[in-house]
This record gives structure tokens, sequence and C-alpha cells, in this order.
């Protein structure tokens, strides 16, 4: 399935173009022609004297780019290590979530630990005062007044 960026199979299709011809005949002609079908942004930009790396592609470019090099360019010695490498940076990136979303340090608050280390104050159970408005004094004494009247 092609991506739905067209600018980045326009900058595949101006890379792949670039290529010597023994290279670019490793690759098949079903993708070829299916990347030029697809390749419809002007990218002018990309000449064969400017590095890649120095270029500004877009990330799927790149993700295509390398997959194609992966595929069609190397040789077994050369897919060995690139696979030791990617098994490599899962491992990172596998550490990385394990030590961001450690089941037993995900519930732990430690901002709230903290806060009842340092408040070493002991809770006292005092009543609270409740003062009464000072309409409501009125109309009890009226009240009062009025019963013992009768």
């Amino acid at each position: 399935m092609w991506p739905s960026n067209t600018k980045a199979i326009s900058e595949l299709n101006a890379i792949l173009k670039q290529l010597n011809k023994v290279s670019y005949n490793k690759i098949p002609k079903e993708l070829l022609t299916e990347i030029e079908k697809n390749a419809t942004v002007d990218v002018s930009y990309i000449k064969s004297n400017i590095p890649l790396e120095e270029l500004n592609l877009e990330q799927e470019t790149k993700e295509m780019l390398a997959v194609i090099s992966y595929q069609y360019f190397c040789d077994e010695e050369e897919r060995k290590t690139w696979q030791k490498e990617l098994q490599e940076n899962e491992k990172k990136y596998q550490e990385t979530l394990q030590q961001k979303y450690n089941p037993e340090e995900l519930f732990k608050d430690t901002k709230f630990e903290k806060d009842q280390s340092s408040q070493n104050i002991p809770k006292e159970n005092a009543l609270i005062e409740y003062k009464e408005p000072f309409f409501t004094k009125l109309w009890n004494f009226i009240k009062k007044f009025w019963k013992r009247s009768k």
C-alpha cells in the first residue's frame, strides 16, 4: 500500500532516477512504474550533487528508501548487521518504555508521599464552633419574647 503523501513518493522517484544503471536495474520494473505513476509533485530541489543527509526529505521518503535499499541493494552480511541494529534499537526502546510505564512505579504517588513525610503534625479532632447568624439570633429572641408574654 502506498502512502498518501505524494510528495514523499515524488522525492523517492527523483532519488531513484539519479541512481546508476546497475543499481536502478536491481529494482523491479513494476515497482518503478508504480512509483512513477504516483509521483505527481515537482521536486526539482533534489539534485545529484547534494548528499541525501543535507536534503530536507520527508520521513516517509526516508522509510521507503531504507526498505528499498534493504530489499534490493544489501547483501546477506549487510542485512544481518542491519537486523542486529534494528534489534538493539528495539531493545533500547522497550527498556525506555519499561522505565516510563513500570507497573510497580506507575501508581506510586511520590508527590503525596513527600507531602505526608514533610507534615508530621498530629491531626486533632477538634469541634467546630458553630456561629449563629445575626438574623437567626434576632428571630429566636422575638420568638422567646412572644412565648413569655402569652
